[in-house]
């Protein structure tokens, strides 16, 4: 029984472990693919990110807008309608502006 214990504590504190270092990291370590796509598209430009605790992540592109603000705009909608549609809880916030991170964990 004592045994049966310390394995479920072990396994616990691994899955914490793991949990922590993936949310330590910037999105664009922990999403090079997103990152690239973004990074080669035409200014102005906005990524929106909404990431949660286990992982779960929305993200939205805005570009070839007018202006920034419709970059923004643009981000934000694409971001939200993903996580509408993959039911997260955390909001869409901007990440990106052109090529400047704006928003950190």
């Amino acid at each position: 029984m004592t045994f049966s214990i310390k394995v479920k504590t072990i396994l616990l504190f691994t899955s914490l472990l793991f949990i922590a270092s993936a949310c330590s990291k910037a999105f664009y370590e922990t999403h090079p693919d997103i990152f690239k796509r973004y990074m080669s598209l035409p200014e102005p430009k906005a990524l929106a990110v909404a990431e949660e605790w286990n992982g779960g992540y929305a993200y939205g592109y805005g570009y070839r807008a007018q202006n920034l603000q419709e970059a923004k705009e643009r981000a934000m909608l694409e971001c939200k309608t993903r996580r509408q549609l993959y039911q997260l809880e955390t909001e869409c916030k901007i990440y990106m502006i052109n090529d400047e991170i704006v928003q950190e964990k």
